[in-house]
């Protein structure tokens, strides 16, 4: 073993020190923070409207357990709100998400600038990879205009983000579209960002869009979008060229959204009925998905199926956006009445297409009113019912007279002579084969007469010892107070 001396082992550490203190530098110099791209999407927007853009952002930082900080600044003229991010990385034991806001770094009241904190709780100094991805809602300034959304990573995190790093880039620019489309005439030119609807036909593509888009994904995926726009057209985003990036427009399916009749108290009363008194406080509610294209067009028609809307309507029938207009039943006919909401021009199909009813009762009591007195057998009399409501189809009921045939006298006159009758509950008459004398007299019971159909007219019959039975002619003992049959003449006693 080599012995130094003390001299010589102070020297050896000494130099040992140096070269420990180039090593760390040398390391610490090999993981510098780069930005490897930004992506902010879109980048053409409509004029004063919001939309949500998606961000992405890699970097390369090095694990000394200072926290980072990432900035994606908008122009100032746009404000942020409702931030995400999501943050993946290849050392995520030591590098984490911390919080994600948005900030005003320019005094004017409005966020412009997302800023997310990455976590570092490591040491050492080894490089590692950081991917921040999200999304952000701005608010684009009303006119058009051009700027730059701007990213920077704050090594340390000690507010010098566009320092520390050379911050990246992308353009976003703003088109103004909507006072250059006539919902009225459902006509006139949309531009990037914009909704259109299927079947709308008047339509220009501008602001770069071109004449023929193409779809981006989901069942649009490569369709081809042109004017007219096809009722048939799959639903989704169309932009200039097929990507995600470029300029666009969105496809949708037009709807009405709410369609009611509304009473004095806010209730709904579609499809029900109503009464004199509230029928002249009821208003018609409408809104729809597609007032950036067309208005809507109430139409009445009374229960005769006549169009009636300039006589119940309080309002205008051709209206955009959400409205509602009073309706006044009370001077009209009695029955229901129907009232359809559609588009003004392309787009009154299907969904934009919808229609209820309401009955009109007037206040009093149905009663039935029939139009003659009497009638004669094979005539028609027809009846009339004030105060009922009829219902969507409905008819005069009618009624076929019957036979005039005289009614029967529920009584017939006793017999004399050899015929017999009973009009006592005590006795009845003798079943067949009887051979005379009264019959045993029932307890507790009084029969009482009822009529009875007359016996079928036959021949008389000349009387014979043998006993016979007449047919037709009902059972003596279920059917009391009538005249003995013939055959009975000979053997019954004389009735007193």
């Amino acid at each position: 073993m080599i012995q130094l001396s003390g001299e010589r082992r102070a020297a050896m550490l000494a130099v040992l020190v140096v070269l420990s203190a180039v090593a760390f530098s040398a390391t610490a110099a090999a993981a510098p923070e780069t930005e490897s791209s930004l992506t902010v999407d879109p980048t053409a927007v409509a004029s004063n409207s919001t939309n949500s853009h998606s961000f992405a952002v890699n970097v390369t930082t090095t694990v000394d357990g200072a926290n980072d900080r990432l900035e994606i600044t908008f122009p100032d003229a746009f404000a942020l709100s409702g931030p995400s991010a999501t943050l993946t990385t290849n050392d995520s034991a030591n590098l984490s998400k911390g919080t994600v806001q948005v900030v005003d770094r320019t005094g004017d009241s409005a966020a412009e600038t997302l800023e997310v904190v990455v976590v570092d709780s490591g040491a050492g100094g080894a490089s590692a990879s950081v991917n921040l991805t999200g999304s952000v809602s701005a608010a684009a300034p009303t006119g058009e205009f051009s700027g730059t959304v701007r990213s920077g990573y704050d090594v340390g995190d000690d507010g010098s983000a566009t320092t520390d790093l050379d911050a990246g880039s992308r353009s976003l620019s703003t088109y103004t579209y909507a006072p250059s489309y006539d919902t009225a005439a459902s006509s006139g030119t949309v531009y990037p960002g914009a909704t259109v609807y299927l079947g709308q036909g008047d339509v220009t593509f501008g602001g770069g869009l071109g004449t023929r888009l193409l779809g981006v994904a989901g069942d649009a995926d490569g369709r081809v979008l042109q004017s007219p726009i096809l009722r048939d057209q799959p639903v989704g985003r169309y932009s200039s060229d097929g990507s995600a990036s470029a300029r666009s427009v969105t496809v949708d399916t037009p709807r009405i959204t709410t369609f009611r009749v509304e009473n004095a108290n806010a209730e709904d009363v579609s499809g029900g009925a109503v009464s004199a008194g509230s029928a002249g406080q009821l208003r018609v509610v409408v809104d729809y998905n597609f007032a950036n294209a067309e208005d809507v067009e109430l139409t009445v028609e009374d229960p005769s199926r006549l169009d009636v809307t300039d006589d119940v309507l309080t309002g205008p029938a051709t209206f955009n956006g959400a409205h509602s207009v009073g309706l006044d039943l009370s001077d009209g006919k009695v029955g229901f009445y129907t009232i359809s909401v559609e588009g003004s021009d392309d787009l009154d199909f299907g969904e934009a297409n919808r229609s209820t009813s309401i009955g009109f009762l007037p206040d009093r009591s149905p009663s039935i009113h029939v139009d003659t007195d009497t009638a004669v057998q094979g005539a028609t009399s027809s009846t009339t019912s004030p105060g009922a409501a009829p219902g969507p189809s409905t008819s005069s009921a009618s009624t076929r007279a019957t036979s005039a045939r005289t009614p029967r006298s529920r009584s017939r006159p006793r017999s004399s002579g050899t015929r017999a009758t009973w009009s006592n509950a005590a006795s009845s008459p003798p079943g067949r084969g009887h051979t005379g004398g009264p019959s045993r007299p029932r307890r507790g019971r009084r029969r009482v007469s009822k009529a009875v159909p007359r016996p079928p007219t036959s021949p008389p019959r000349t009387p014979s010892s043998k006993s016979t039975t007449t047919r037709g002619w009902p059972s003596a003992r279920s059917k009391p107070n009538i005249s003995t049959p013939r055959r009975w003449r000979s053997t019954c006693p004389t009735a007193s």
